[in-house]
């Protein structure tokens, strides 16, 4: 672990500073976690400040007076009220508005410092994940991490995602994930529909990034679902759900995709983020903060993909343990195997303290006291 944030830090100095990055953090419906720019105004955010907002959301200790004072101006300060769940998202290649995905809900944006690079903050939001203890269950969003998802399971995910904001998906005669998704380049009445070709890697990689946000989502709020309607009482009692989205930034070097089609495909991943947001924020009742990094250019050695994609692998936290991860990571006789563990070490316990309590019962009733013991209720004289 160690070693990772070393490399980070490291990569950090090498590959220079970004030019523009933004947080944006959405507030539930009810606006109970963050504060309004009146009370607390604008300012440059840190990195350690933005990993303390992230971490003060989740109940996780932040030791950074600086960056604590920081987070205390972004949020509400009810210590008694926090969400339960926290969907943090990273998005390289652009910065927008976070109230286009917010779906209503308030709003708050920030710049960080200047100085700060992307992996820096990418550093500084992985050891929130990585200090969490057993109360906070971390799942990811990212198809590197769903190796029994076949390019064929991954197209058919595509196309449920594109279906769900409005678009749609055509097979290609290359094989699963080659075929052509279209989506709209702008809402509203007079928006016209773009085609973007999958034959071609960066688009492949937006497509793989957007269809797995939603479906981890959905499997998420289903897996809450689940425990709640069986009552199971296994798991943290806060959830991360975290990614890190590279596809605009690849859309963008690739130097083939049209302003029409970069438009789209921003469009379509703010739809899905949305989307998102909307799944979780039913399934955990309306206690969900969204956190967006947003990267207006990840600084990279060169503009080939392979770049991008070796930052993508650097910049992603540590690995949630498998029987967190959702999308199939873990085969099912494992997590019986893991579970079985737990419940194995529960009735240990069970066991010994009935043991010891059955013990020293029988020590009681069983012991030979003599005259002159007090339970006798002899008087001293005698």
């Amino acid at each position: 672990m160690l070693r990772a944030i070393l490399a980070l830090a490291v990569a950090a100095v090498v590959f220079g500073q970004s030019p523009q990055i933004q947080l944006g953090i959405i507030d539930n419906k009810q606006a109970q976690y963050v504060a309004a720019v009146a009370s607390n105004p604008a300012f440059a955010l840190s990195a350690e400040g933005a990993a303390c907002i992230e971490a003060s959301l989740l109940g996780v200790p932040c030791t950074n007076s600086g960056a604590s004072a920081q987070a205390e101006q972004m949020l509400k300060p009810d210590i008694f009220t926090r969400p339960q769940a926290v969907l943090s998202l990273q998005v390289a290649g652009q910065t927008f508005d976070v109230g286009q995905v917010a779906g209503g809900r308030a709003t708050r944006q920030e710049a960080i410092a200047q100085g700060t690079s992307a992996l820096q903050l990418s550093a500084s939001l992985q050891a929130v994940s990585s200090s969490a203890g057993p109360d906070l269950e971390v799942h990811r969003a990212d198809f590197a991490t769903m190796p029994g998802c076949s390019d064929a399971c991954l197209e058919a995910l595509l196309e449920e995602s594109l279906l769900a904001i409005g678009g749609n998906y055509t097979v290609g005669v290359g094989g699963p994930m080659r075929g052509v998704a279209r989506v709209w380049q702008s809402e509203g009445s007079e928006a016209q529909a773009v085609s973007l070709d999958l034959q071609q890697l960066p688009v492949r990689l937006w497509a793989a990034e957007i269809a797995v946000l939603r479906h981890t989502a959905s499997e998420l709020a289903t897996e809450k679902a689940r425990r709640e309607a069986q009552r199971v009482q296994r798991g943290g009692s806060s959830w991360l759900l975290e990614g890190t989205v590279v596809g605009l930034q690849a859309l963008s070097q690739d130097g083939q995709t049209s302003p029409a089609q970069a438009a789209g495909a921003q469009l379509a991943l703010q739809t899905t983020i949305r989307q998102a947001q909307d799944m979780l924020s039913l399934a955990f009742a309306d206690r969900l903060v969204t956190q967006v990094v947003m990267l207006a250019e990840v600084p990279t050695f060169t503009s080939s993909l392979q770049d991008l994609l070796q930052w993508r692998a650097a910049s992603l936290r540590t690995s949630p343990s498998p029987i967190r991860s959702l999308g199939g990571t873990l085969p099912s006789g494992g997590r019986n195997s893991l579970n079985w563990q737990t419940d194995a070490s529960a009735w240990l316990s069970f066991i010994l303290i009935v043991a010891f309590l059955a013990a020293g019962i029988h020590c009681l009733t069983n012991m030979q006291f003599k005259k002159d013991s007090l339970l006798y209720g002899r008087a001293k004289a005698d």
